[in-house]
């Protein structure tokens, strides 16, 4: 048994632990350990021999796999699993291990699970209802150009036709896309695959504020994904050296791109659940249905690793792009960003849901107005748009709603027009900016 291999105390032998041996199997392999308190302290069992038979007989009758049935000189008896090569039922049902518990695995995930069992992985297999020809040819030249400025695609490589070039990447079987190619290079791989678009929603408490979704091919998403949270989502503060006026992204760039990166790299397009971002006040999080691979744990992914990515055709043509530095290295650039942050460093979580990463704003909570010394931006864009949501307010409406103290000009040059310039917010009667019966309304209301 290795040091991290997981284990669980069992003072008698049930049969519903037939679902932790499958998961164990169907995982990373686990040791049940049969007659030990919950506390690790062995306790044994009545007849040993009897149960160890019992245990192996019931093992190899339901699941079919023959695991090490072990009694120990305590008189506990010890189950060591190993991972099966091939996906193990219980009574019809599949289960893997997420941290210390069983999780049914359903539907595409099954199937994803047999692909990995088998070397391969769900978005290399062929679509054969779509022919090579639907291919955007102008996003293939796109990847063309990114490769060529990274220095990623060979002169070779670059004379090559879009089809020798795709089948050299591995993106075409037979002359037939698979659907890796599709989800990268198809105007509209949604079309086909559910999880393959992007939801991106501002929120105040458990009211969503406003949201984008993000379509179209896949390798397009991620710069047009950042570039929305950075504009529309996410205020600069403002500090001032001498006359010269200075921008702080509450967000480092570079940790947003690769959390971003990460989830489509990485996301599980066989289940029909979009990435979501969500969007509050301080912070953002990002979530793929891509839980982490049998073996991973968190803890794993925070020190140093090679890259084993889910989807890897995919996550070659974002490398051989230039959108990915290097294999594995996603998750030390997005720390990298935080090393000072204190409190307020990422927070990555894996459940049997996926994989999410929680960013928070290194503006952090404090406000400020921009006539401080400090210049740091006072931030009313959520109290902004949350009182708008109740239909369209004068600016000095506003102001009371969301308890501005400092002067209707400030209002306008610190909050509003910057929410203008943001699109955000419009006017009602955007051909008399200055008339006194102006009024403000959220930019998606009519």
């Amino acid at each position: 048994m290795t040091e991290d291999q997981d284990m669980e105390y069992k003072r008698l032998w049930k049969d519903e632990y037939l679902k932790t041996v499958c998961g164990y199997a169907n995982s990373e392999g686990g040791v049940l350990r049969i007659g030990v308190e919950d506390d690790g302290t062995p306790a044994g069992v009545g007849d040993p021999e009897k149960t160890a038979k019992t245990i192996s007989d019931t093992i190899v009758n339901i699941l079919n796999i023959y695991p090490t049935v072990r009694i120990e000189q305590d008189s506990t008896v010890t189950i060591t699993v190993k991972q099966s090569e091939e996906p193990v039922l219980l009574r019809g049902k599949a289960y893997r291990r997420v941290g210390n518990t069983n999780v049914e695995v359903k539907g595409r995930e099954l199937l994803g699970l047999l692909m990995r069992r088998l070397n391969t992985s769900w978005t290399d297999e062929v679509m054969t209802e779509e022919p090579i020809e639907s291919l955007d040819r102008h996003v293939i030249q796109t990847f063309r150009d990114m490769g060529r400025r990274k220095g990623r695609l060979t002169e070779e490589e670059m004379g090559l036709s879009d089809r020798d070039l795709l089948d050299k990447l591995g993106l075409v079987r037979g002359g037939t896309p698979t659907r890796a190619a599709v989800l990268l290079f198809h105007p509209f791989p949604q079309k086909y695959f559910q999880g393959a678009r992007v939801k991106i929603g501002l929120f105040e408490g458990s009211e969503m504020l406003f949201d984008d979704l993000v379509e179209g091919p896949v390798l397009l998403m991620p710069e047009k994904i950042v570039d929305l949270i950075m504009t529309k989502y996410t205020i600069a503060s403002i500090t001032y050296d001498g006359i010269y006026r200075r921008e702080a992204e509450p967000y480092p760039r570079p940790a947003v791109r690769e959390a971003v990166l990460n989830a489509i790299v990485h996301n599980e397009y066989a289940i029909p659940t979009a990435i979501q971002i969500k969007m509050s006040k301080n912070e953002m999080t990002i979530y793929n249905s891509g839980h982490l691979m049998d073996g991973w744990t968190v803890e794993k992914l925070l020190s140093a690793h090679t890259s084993e990515p889910r989807n890897p055709a995919v996550a070659n043509v974002f490398f051989r792009a230039g959108a990915i530095e290097a294999f594995g290295r996603g998750i030390s650039t997005i720390m990298s960003q935080y090393r000072d942050a204190g409190n307020r460093m990422p927070v990555f979580k894996d459940d049997p849901t996926g994989f999410s990463v929680t960013l928070t704003s290194m503006a952090g909570t404090a406000k400020a107005s921009n006539e401080d010394k400090t210049g740091i931006w006072e931030d009313y864009t959520g109290d902004v748009l949350a009182v708008l949501s109740e239909g369209p307010m004068a600016a000095s409406e506003i102001m009371a709603a969301v308890s501005y103290s400092k002067t209707r000009s400030t209002f306008y040059r610190a909050v509003l027009n910057p929410m203008k310039d943001k699109g955000l917010i419009v006017p009602t009667d955007s051909d008399s900016p200055r008339s006194p019966s102006q009024r403000y309304r959220l930019s998606n209301e009519r």
